[in-house]
């Protein structure tokens, strides 16, 4: 048995992967188990038997986005480069026949686009306490330098990465280290090559609000944090059951529905912002970890030109202690 056509390294998930193969010339029709793996941790991501066969072919892309979503990298206690979710080394087995491995990404991948996948805010800014993700394309080494600035530019940290040919994300809470400066000044190398230079001012630690991630269409993380938060509902569900000795009352369900809206931004912002309505999953950081948010409603406001104007979102979250 051997593989025909496989997909090509840089293709997305979303898409259609397809396997062709062809058994020996003179085999008779056969069973042939393939099994999907994930070869960068060596796990089964899924397997399919087809049935009387001499040759033919299969998609694994619904086999691999079952697998990932909603997979995401959760924030280490230390900032560094760690391997992206937006992308996922692939081999498809049969036996003691391996195909090549291919690496796979969230949307068609261009790799003369080395640099950084994340879009970033306009204009750029940060909270202390904040949070900022980026996700970097490198073919061999990433390397990013923080440093604060007042009236001179310090160093902070550096932290460099060997990516073997995958994108990385970076997970920087902005804390204490950053009290004093006025901006931060994030310097990312990719092979060696300065590709961009990102500088985003200070602000003071924010009251209320809610920091939101999201995929952009490259598959990149974005963050923002929604300034405007409204709690719209509170729903307590309870089921009864009537007992001799009287009726049994049970909490089966309690949620909250919150309605998380951006300010009044540049229009720039705004465009980045929008990307959450087409993004397959947003999540929320709380206590420096990334969690998955039950979505509601997406919706974006547009003003009397037509240009977008505000974008908000109702989650629905579980109310914490399981009452009001």
């Amino acid at each position: 048995m051997k593989f025909v056509t496989i997909p090509q390294n840089g293709a997305s998930w979303n898409e259609e992967l397809i396997y062709e193969f062809l058994c020996s010339d003179d085999a008779a029709p056969r069973d042939v188990r393939f099994e999907i793996i994930n070869d960068d941790r060596s796990e089964l991501i899924g397997e399919l038997v087809l049935r009387g066969v001499t040759g033919g072919s299969f998609n694994i892309a619904p086999y691999v986005r079952r697998y990932l979503l909603p997979k995401l990298a959760q924030p280490p206690q230390q900032a560094t480069l760690i391997p992206s979710h937006a992308a996922i080394n692939v081999v498809v087995r049969s036996g003691d026949v391996r195909s090549p491995r291919r690496l796979l990404f969230r949307a068609p991948f261009d790799y003369s686009s080395v640099g950084v996948m994340t879009k970033y805010s306009v204009p750029r800014r940060v909270a202390l306490g904040g949070t900022i993700l980026l996700t970097v394309f490198a073919m061999r080494r990433a390397q990013v330098e923080l440093y604060g600035v007042d009236d001179a530019m310090q160093r902070v940290s550096t932290f460099t990465s060997i990516t073997a040919g995958r994108p990385m994300d970076m997970f920087l809470k902005v804390d204490s280290r950053f009290e004093g400066f006025r901006r931060l000044v994030m310097r990312i190398t990719t092979d060696d090559n300065l590709v961009e230079e990102l500088v985003y001012k200070l602000l003071p630690p924010l009251s209320g609000g809610c920091e939101v991630v999201w995929h952009n269409a490259s598959g990149g993380y974005e963050v923002s944090t929604m300034p405007l938060v409204r709690r719209l509902s509170d729903v307590v569900k309870v089921r009864s059951m009537m007992l001799a000795e009287g009726s049994d009352n049970r909490l089966v369900e309690a949620y909250s529905t919150l309605r998380l809206s951006s300010a009044m931004e540049h229009p720039d912002e705004v465009q980045r912002l929008a990307e959450i309505i087409r993004s397959p999953y947003v999540y929320m950081v709380e206590n420096d970890a990334l969690s998955v948010v039950e979505l509601v409603e997406r919706r974006i406001d547009y003003d009397r030109h037509g240009g977008l104007k505000q974008l908000s979102i109702d989650i629905r979250r579980a109310l914490k202690g399981g009452g009001l």
